[in-house]
């Protein structure tokens, strides 16, 4: 055979070929914010995919509202699957498409998948009034609710500045309080403003007993004493006194010093102390207390002539 010589035949070209179809990858369902602690909140989608052996890739869109609008598509394609989350409750687009590049054109044709991720509550029961008696100390007025997230609940006293720390929510006085509560945070389920119910401090409740006495009528002051169950500050206060008829309807003074009860006057028969519940407060010195008397009897008997 004779030689021959190469020669060129032309250029072949080989066309970068557009996948067929594009599989949009599968949303999740059921997705809640996890927690401020957490950088990548959810995994968004599973594995997309694309006829004709071509790689596919990923972008998101984001928008807080449902009826919101949508922000910018990400302008770096995410190429692992692992890598398409959201980091905030809200609503989110994923389109999986494939890039042109290498032995493939584009194709951008699949259909956006719509993910959700559901604002997570920031408790689950209510805050609730502490149960206070006064001891004359600053007081934590409400308890937390349960489920509390840190930080996400508001709280305000007697409308006051709305604060985060519950342990500020403090009380002296035995008193009616208003304490409310609200969530405000776009990545937690909305609590509007709420006022808390029974929140007070009740007044601490001493038992005063009066003690029995008996004595023979001398025309001096008959005293009864009283023990009374916690140190006081002076208090006076006026008590009715019941007893024989002949003394129904006499009022008299009781000063009630040094845990000390004394009964003015004396009378022949039998005189009792009526078991009414007084109050004896003194804010000039700080003192809340509701007074529980427990009847004595002062007895005199009648002196022989």
């Amino acid at each position: 055979y004779a030689d021959v010589d190469w020669q060129s035949l032309g250029t072949v070209t080989i066309a970068a070929l557009k996948p067929t179809t594009v599989t949009p990858a599968p949303g999740k369902t059921g997705l809640v914010y996890a927690g401020d602690a957490d950088p990548n909140q959810a995994l968004l989608a599973d594995a997309g995919s694309a006829s004709d052996g071509a790689s596919v890739k990923y972008k998101v869109r984001y928008r807080a509202t449902s009826d919101g609008t949508w922000g910018a598509w990400s302008t770096t394609l995410i190429e692992n699957k692992d890598d398409v989350k959201g980091n905030n409750a809200g609503y989110y687009q994923v389109q999986t498409i494939v890039a042109t590049g290498g032995n493939y054109l584009a194709n951008e044709d699949a259909t956006p998948v719509d993910v959700t991720i559901a604002k997570a509550p920031a408790l689950t029961a209510a805050p609730t009034a502490a149960d206070l008696t006064w001891n004359n100390g600053n007081q934590q007025l409400i308890n937390a609710g349960t489920g509390t997230v840190a930080g996400k609940v508001q709280y305000q006293l007697a409308g006051g500045s709305w604060v985060t720390d519950i342990t500020t929510i403090k009380g002296q006085n035995a008193a009616d309080y208003v304490v409310k509560y609200k969530v405000v945070d776009p990545n937690y389920v909305a609590v509007d403003e709420t006022t808390i119910a029974n929140v007070k401090i009740k007044k601490k409740v001493l038992s005063v007993k009066v003690n029995d006495i008996t004595k023979t009528y001398d025309n001096s002051l008959g005293l009864t004493t009283a023990t009374v169950d916690g140190g006081l500050a002076q208090f006076t206060f006026i008590t009715p006194i019941t007893g024989a008829d002949d003394f129904s309807g006499l009022t008299s003074y009781v000063a009630l010093t040094n845990n000390s009860y004394k009964q003015a006057g004396e009378y022949a028969g039998v005189i009792t102390v009526d078991p009414t519940v007084l109050e004896g407060i003194n804010t000039t010195n700080g003192y809340f207390y509701e007074y529980t008397i427990i009847p004595g009897k002062l007895t005199v008997a009648k002196a022989k002539l």
